[in-house]
């Protein structure tokens, strides 16, 4: 069975930011979102990957490319 999809509404309380923020920062392609006609859609897996690679920030990343 497909994930179901999420509004930014309920990514924002996930998240603790407003929705506005969440739909700002779809519009600037800084999370991984995705339209059905007008509608904003998010899946949970796609945020929960986007947020584990903010945890782990691009410092630790290019240090672990220099190995």
């Amino acid at each position: 069975m497909s994930e179901p999809l999420r509004t930014a509404r309920e990514i924002a309380d996930q998240l603790g930011f407003s929705a506005a923020t969440i739909v700002d920062w779809a519009e600037q392609d800084r999370i991984p979102h995705f339209k059905i006609g007008r509608c904003l859609r998010f899946r949970q897996s796609e945020v929960e990957e986007w947020l584990e690679a903010r945890r782990r920030g691009p410092a630790l990343e290019s240090v672990q490319g220099r190995s």
